[in-house]
């Protein structure tokens, strides 16, 4: 029995890992196959605190994990697809286990819609030459909308 189960591995799955643990709470985080979120795809992450000079994606993701490591977080990479929270403990399952917590806390965040184009999956992992917008805006695209974008140009619709 867990006391606290945390469903993903981003930036909010780790934080959360992180207060968990300092809470002594003994965290599980079911990290999925993309631990570390959409910041492992990305390169210079430049507007987070603490790096005036900006950290490439992976590596302050990789600090994250640490740090939730360091406070008693387990991470275990397993992709969750059922849970059950009509009773408690609540049940988490995953394709070959099933886990049971009295809290759970669900961080799985976005992930990127790849248009499926060839040069899309030429570039995908090649730092600063393709860009994943994820629009939190607080509105809804109502129809697609592409726009390429250079290291040095913006769009704007």
């Amino acid at each position: 029995m867990n006391k606290v189960i945390i469903i993903g591995s981003g930036n909010a799955g780790y934080t959360a890992g992180i207060y968990a643990g300092r809470a002594n709470l003994d965290p599980l985080i079911l990290a999925g196959e993309q631990q570390g979120g959409q910041l492992m795809l990305t390169s210079d992450v430049e507007n987070y605190p603490g790096f005036p000079d900006g950290v490439l994606g992976p590596d302050l993701m990789d600090k994250f994990k640490l740090q939730a490591e360091k406070f008693g977080a387990k991470i275990l990479t397993e992709n969750v697809t059922k849970v059950n929270f009509s009773t408690n403990p609540f049940k988490v399952f995953t394709n070959d286990n099933s886990y049971e917590a009295h809290s759970v806390i669900i961080s799985t965040g976005a992930s990127s819609k790849w248009l499926g184009i060839e040069s899309e999956s030429k570039l995908k992992f090649q730092s600063n030459n393709l860009s994943m917008i994820n629009c939190t805006f607080g509105f809804a695209v109502l129809k697609p909308l592409i726009i390429p974008l250079t290291n040095f140009s913006a769009g704007i619709e």
